[in-house]
């Protein structure tokens, strides 16, 4: 998994782009969104079978908004306490050893912040 998230910053980088990453899977941003964890998921299927708890009968690409969508200060919040306690433990982000993590939020404040400037 390393390897792949190596080879994207590097195309990312020669085509003048930040990536954002979320380990195990994308998943980790919507279960931040019911509090946070810094479990260690094995897989995204560990993950998946964790986030049912949350979200009765979750299955990828199903619509989550209506239930998450109250719930993104918190999900910002838990993926910052997240992003420090990683930090804290010396490791470099976008790393598959950051399990869990996700940058989700830095993408998801730039569009609550170009959202507010459009309502203005």
């Amino acid at each position: 998994m390393q390897s792949e998230i190596n080879k994207a910053k590097e195309i990312a980088k020669k085509n003048n782009i930040e990536i954002i990453t979320s380990t195990p899977s994308f998943e980790i941003w919507f279960r931040l969104h019911f509090g946070y964890t810094a479990k260690l998921y094995n897989s995204g299927d560990d993950l998946i079978n964790d986030l049912g708890g949350k979200i009765k009968g979750y299955k990828k690409n199903v619509d989550v908004y209506s239930i998450i969508g109250r719930k993104t200060d918190e999900a910002i919040k838990n993926a910052k306490k997240l992003e420090k306690h990683h930090l804290e433990l010396g490791r470099v982000l976008d790393n598959d050893i950051c399990n869990p993590y996700t940058g989700t939020y830095k993408v998801v404040e730039e569009l609550i912040k170009r959202n507010k400037k459009s309502d203005i």
